[in-house]
């Protein structure tokens, strides 16, 4: 599986994208998937390679110059009530005795998940320093939330990698630290992808397909409540931007499904949309139809 845009110039797409997928395809004898790209991308990937593509998700963005932290519903109060307990939200710079006293909170915070999670990445907050900002809400040495951005490419700006309440915070603090990490930064922030209200269907993907791929991505956001964190960001202005799933024309799409409560694996069921001959060999292949990016409790 692939994730985002070629890292190139965007004059180069075509060729770049051109002679990956020959390698992956030729050389590696493997089956590519691509997620979590641009329109443009999907569009060389669609119209050049004749890839079937589909955007069940979007790319979260505000502009940190027009964001007012005022005009968050409902924050002014919550700030003041996290004012008289003594909260203290702060730029942190990094060093061992924060890094222990996060990491214990992040295992309470994972200890104490419950239901269903979705997850691409691994939590590691303190890969990368030189190139991310953090910010903290701690109380008595205790650290009740904690905000990571990332920087990118510069046209690209800031991402809010991780924005973690941990148990025990203060009601009302994340959204404190996030108005505060807003306000600290300039230009365009992202808060990573999200999923979509609905699927929709883009290029080579219509009929019995679209309707059975629809219907399995609302049985997915319902099951696993995945539009809750869209809604919290929506609180900050936040906009989305389609982005999309692209896969070769013949397929075999595997969907997170629900996992029973008695289970700690996630069940993987499949559906045969289509064979491949590649190398003289049958295959199968698979796409991720839904996914999230670092859920947290909000």
């Amino acid at each position: 599986m692939v994730t985002g845009d070629p890292p190139c110039d965007r004059s180069q797409y075509t060729e770049v994208i051109r002679a990956f997928v020959h390698h992956v395809t030729a050389d590696l004898q493997l089956i590519p998937v691509w997620v979590l790209i641009s329109y443009d991308v999907q569009k060389i990937l669609a119209s050049e390679l004749r890839w079937r593509s589909l955007s069940c998700t979007e790319d979260q963005r505000v502009d940190a110059d027009k964001h007012n932290a005022s005009q968050v519903s409902g924050l002014a109060a919550k700030a003041r009530r996290i004012e008289r307990e003594g909260v203290r939200i702060h730029e942190v710079k990094v060093d061992e005795d924060f890094i222990r006293r996060a990491d214990s909170a992040i295992e309470q915070w994972k200890s104490s998940r419950k239901g269903k999670q979705v997850r691409l990445t691994e939590m590691r907050p303190w890969v990368d320093q030189e190139h991310r900002r953090y910010f903290a809400a701690e109380k008595h040495g205790k650290v009740m939330s904690l905000v990571v951005l990332a920087k990118l490419a510069p046209r690209h700006g800031w991402q809010v990698k991780w924005a973690l309440d941990f148990p025990g915070a203060v009601n009302g603090v994340i959204e404190a630290l996030i108005a505060h990490a807003l306000s600290n930064v300039q230009g365009q922030v992202t808060f990573g992808a999200g999923v979509s209200e609905k699927l929709t269907p883009g290029e080579h993907i219509g009929g019995l397909r679209a309707r059975f791929l629809a219907a399995t991505y609302r049985s997915i956001i319902n099951s696993l409540g995945l539009r809750r964190k869209a809604t919290f960001r929506s609180r900050f202005g936040v906009l989305g931007e389609e982005v999309y799933i692209c896969y070769p024309s013949t397929v075999l799409v595997c969907v997170i499904c629900s996992r029973s409560s008695s289970s700690s694996k996630t069940e993987w069921f499949c559906r045969k949309l289509d064979n491949v001959e590649l190398g003289g060999k049958k295959k199968l292949k698979t796409s991720v139809a839904a996914a999230e990016v670092g859920y947290s409790r909000m």
